[in-house]
C-alpha cells in the first residue's frame, strides 16, 4: 500500500494530538506554507525539518524516515 511521502509526519501529529497550525508556528511559517510543504509543492529547508522533528518529539537521527529523498518511494506495511 502506498502513502503520501510525509505520512509519518501526519501519523505522529495525530499520535501527539498536534494541529498543523501549532507545528507550523513552531517552524515559523504559516499553516498554508506548512500544508504546501507537506503536500510536496514547496521544498523543506533542513532547519525546518529539524524543527518539525523536535515538535513531534522525534530523534533527529530519524530525519530520513520522516523526510525521505525524492527518489525514494515510501511504502509502509502493517
Amino acid at each position: 500500500m502506498f502513502y503520501p511521502r510525509y505520512i509519518r509526519i501526519y501519523k505522529r501529529m495525530k499520535e501527539k494530538k498536534l494541529k498543523a497550525s501549532f507545528v507550523a508556528s513552531i517552524v515559523g511559517i504559516s499553516p498554508a506554507a506548512f500544508s504546501k510543504k507537506l503536500n510536496g509543492r514547496t521544498p523543506w529547508r533542513l532547519d525546518e525539518c529539524y524543527l518539525v522533528l523536535d515538535a513531534l518529539g522525534v530523534d533527529r537521527r530519524e530525519l530520513v524516515r520522516y523526510f525521505p529523498p525524492e527518489n525514494v518511494e515510501v511504502v509502509i506495511t502493517c
